[in-house]
Protein backbone atom coordinates (compact mmCIF):
# COMPACT_ATOMS: atom_id res chain seq x y z
CA UNK A 1 0.00 0.00 0.00
CA UNK A 2 2.69 2.75 1.00
CA UNK A 3 4.71 1.85 -2.42
CA UNK A 4 1.18 3.10 -4.34
CA UNK A 5 1.23 5.85 -2.42
CA UNK A 6 4.46 7.29 -3.13
CA UNK A 7 4.42 6.18 -6.89
CA UNK A 8 2.01 5.98 -9.81
CA UNK A 9 -1.17 6.84 -10.40
CA UNK A 10 -2.57 6.18 -7.07
CA UNK A 11 0.45 8.83 -5.53
CA UNK A 12 -0.49 11.21 -2.49
CA UNK A 13 0.96 13.94 -4.06
CA UNK A 14 -1.92 16.10 -3.21
CA UNK A 15 -1.33 15.50 0.77
CA UNK A 16 2.25 16.17 1.59
CA UNK A 17 1.60 14.53 5.10
CA UNK A 18 0.88 11.17 3.30
CA UNK A 19 3.49 11.04 1.21
CA UNK A 20 6.10 11.73 3.34
CA UNK A 21 5.07 9.48 5.98
CA UNK A 22 4.44 6.07 3.43
CA UNK A 23 7.72 7.06 2.83
CA UNK A 24 9.16 6.84 6.51
CA UNK A 25 7.28 3.56 6.54
CA UNK A 26 8.80 2.03 3.27
CA UNK A 27 11.95 2.71 4.55
CA UNK A 28 10.93 1.26 7.88
CA UNK A 29 9.68 -1.94 6.53
CA UNK A 30 13.11 -2.11 3.61
CA UNK A 31 15.29 -1.55 7.08
CA UNK A 32 13.43 -4.69 8.61
CA UNK A 33 14.34 -6.40 5.52
CA UNK A 34 18.01 -5.46 5.46
CA UNK A 35 17.89 -3.61 2.12
CA UNK A 36 19.75 -0.29 3.53
CA UNK A 37 19.98 1.17 -0.12
CA UNK A 38 16.15 1.74 -0.42
CA UNK A 39 16.07 2.45 3.27
CA UNK A 40 17.87 5.69 2.66
CA UNK A 41 16.61 6.35 -0.96
CA UNK A 42 12.99 6.28 0.88
CA UNK A 43 13.71 8.60 4.06
CA UNK A 44 16.04 11.03 1.03
CA UNK A 45 12.57 11.01 -0.36
CA UNK A 46 10.32 11.93 2.44
CA UNK A 47 12.75 15.20 3.50
CA UNK A 48 12.63 16.00 -0.24
CA UNK A 49 8.20 16.24 -0.03
CA UNK A 50 7.82 19.99 -0.32
CA UNK A 51 5.07 20.59 2.33
CA UNK A 52 5.85 18.07 4.55
CA UNK A 53 5.00 18.24 8.39
CA UNK A 54 7.89 18.80 10.68
CA UNK A 55 7.33 15.78 12.64
CA UNK A 56 8.18 13.55 9.09
CA UNK A 57 11.25 15.25 8.13
CA UNK A 58 12.13 14.91 11.83
CA UNK A 59 11.49 11.17 11.43
CA UNK A 60 13.20 10.84 8.16
CA UNK A 61 16.36 12.62 9.66
CA UNK A 62 16.74 10.56 12.24
CA UNK A 63 16.20 7.54 10.10
CA UNK A 64 18.75 8.30 8.23
CA UNK A 65 21.10 8.77 11.35
CA UNK A 66 20.78 5.50 12.05
CA UNK A 67 21.22 3.86 8.84
CA UNK A 68 24.78 5.49 8.60
CA UNK A 69 25.07 4.38 12.01
CA UNK A 70 24.05 0.88 11.39
CA UNK A 71 26.29 0.58 8.35
CA UNK A 72 29.64 -1.05 8.76
CA UNK A 73 32.64 0.64 8.29
CA UNK A 74 34.56 -0.29 5.21
CA UNK A 75 38.69 -1.02 6.50
CA UNK A 76 41.28 0.69 4.51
Amino acid sequence: MFGRLTTGEHAAAEDPMVLAWSHIYLARIYDDEGNSQVVKSEYESALAVAGAPEQAKQAAQRGLAAVAVDRPMARP
